[in-house]
């Protein structure tokens, strides 16, 4: 995605010698088609350049057909109540609501700053497969997201590095981030696009069997979807379908 000249419509709230303005906030796709829009307001000081404040209402994230990928909205320059990111398709991937936390001290002469704000997930959060099925609810607990897996789905085709491929039970992968408070939190801002999957990710869990390009079974064993890892003991076989070696990941 490519940022092209912002194009601004503003309407004056008042006038003073410190007015402020509403500004319509625009970035556009290779193609001409809107990527970001969203408002700003800004002020202007006894009508010198205006100078921006903060993003405030609903701001949406365009694909480049059109569709919408991320939408929600800003109060006070932070994105504040429910936002929705969004499949290619349109469908729902992930939704739930942010709000703004503004921090105080007393300032002495080491600080920059008395206050600073920072954002939280908040509540219940969901995340869907691309067909609009439930995957997982998240939950907030002193600062720890906490997953439940609600629907697994049959991986059918998992390619490996060589020709080999695997199957088995896969949950949906939601990243999280860490805010300045050492909290997790879903982090969905436009600045971050780069960061944002919108495809199925996932993690392996259960049973997975893994096979060779003729079919015959390779390996068998376990993976944890908090690490996507194996765990406990796996078993290993030769092209023959032989037993050839066991290992324990556990130790």
């Amino acid at each position: 995605m490519r940022k092209f000249n912002l194009i601004v419509f503003f309407f004056i709230l008042g006038y003073n010698s410190f007015a402020q303005h509403i500004k319509e906030y625009k970035i556009y796709h290779e193609d001409g088609s809107v990527w970001i829009a969203g408002q700003l307001i800004t002020s202007n000081i006894n009508n010198q350049d205006d100078y921006l404040l903060e993003k405030i209402g609903l701001w949406t994230i365009y694909y480049d057909d059109g569709v919408i990928l991320l939408q929600g909205n800003y109060k006070n320059g932070f994105p504040f109540g429910e936002w929705v990111l969004n499949y290619p398709n349109g469908t729902i991937q992930l939704k739930g609501n942010y709000i703004s936390i503004t921090n105080k001290r007393t300032p002495n002469k080491n600080d920059f700053f008395s206050e600073w704000k920072y954002i939280e997930s908040i509540g219940e959060w969901k995340s869907f497969w691309i067909d609009g099925v439930l995957a997982n609810i998240y939950t907030h607990n002193e600062g720890e997201i906490i997953t439940k897996i609600v629907n697994t789905k049959f991986e059918n085709n998992y390619k490996l590095t060589d020709d080999a491929y695997a199957q088995g039970q896969k949950v949906l992968a939601i990243a999280f981030a860490i805010n300045n408070q050492n909290q997790q939190y879903f982090d969905l801002i436009e600045t971050n696009l780069d960061k944002i999957s919108n495809s199925e990710d996932f993690y392996r869990t259960g049973i997975w069997k893994e096979y060779f390009e003729n079919g015959s079974l390779r390996a068998k064993g376990e993976y944890t979807w908090k690490t996507d890892k194996p765990i406990g003991q796996w078993n290993y076989y030769n092209e023959n379908g032989e037993l050839k070696e066991q290992y324990n990941y556990d130790k």
